[in-house]
């Protein structure tokens, strides 16, 4: 109650003094006081009372998902900000890197796939034109780049015409209501 009377700088005038530390008896608080304190602007405008709050939602967080004492916490929080960290500088090696080509593996599987499934749509007449699986092959990628191009392009028009109506907006004289 006290720090309550130093946070709003108001006494508590005709109010009972605070009941005892655990006991079941309740203060009465002002309704103006409460809505005061209790809004959601208070939050922001404290950095101290949020870093504070983030810290015990850090704490509550690692003991909870780790399991450890409280005294172990912030050692836990860097042990998992190392282990990010390197996971993260993994990952981004490997983007860099890109994606290789097939294996020579990869290519004969993949051709004898295309030569069965050539005979399979051909028939076993298919034997006798040469490259037949590679002609076969490059229709069902062709059509299906060929859809993927036309959606892309349909997105990317899409696209450009909100970021033209936006800088239109955004550039307009504003008329004031």
């Amino acid at each position: 109650m006290a720090s309550l009377r130093r946070a709003t700088g108001k006494q508590g005038g005709g109010q009972p003094p605070p009941a005892p530390h655990g006991s079941e008896e309740a203060v009465p608080v002002p309704r103006e006081l409460v809505e005061e304190l209790g809004r959601a602007s208070l939050f922001p405008s404290d950095p101290r009372t949020a870093l504070v709050l983030l810290n015990e939602a850090r704490h509550r967080a690692v003991r909870g998902v780790f399991g450890v004492r409280r005294d172990q916490v912030n050692l836990m929080t860097l042990i998992a900000a190392a282990t990010l960290a390197e996971v993260v500088h993994t990952q981004s090696r490997r983007v860099r890197r890109g994606l290789r080509g097939p294996t020579r593996a990869d290519v004969i599987l993949a051709d004898g796939l295309l030569n069965a499934l050539g005979r399979g749509i051909a028939g076993p007449s298919s034997r006798e034109i040469p490259f037949v699986a590679a002609l076969i092959g490059t229709a069902a990628v062709g059509t299906v780049a060929a859809r993927v191009l036309q959606h892309s392009a349909h997105e990317m028009r899409a696209a450009s015409l909100r970021l033209e109506r936006s800088f239109r907006y955004l550039l307009s004289p504003q008329t004031a209501n």
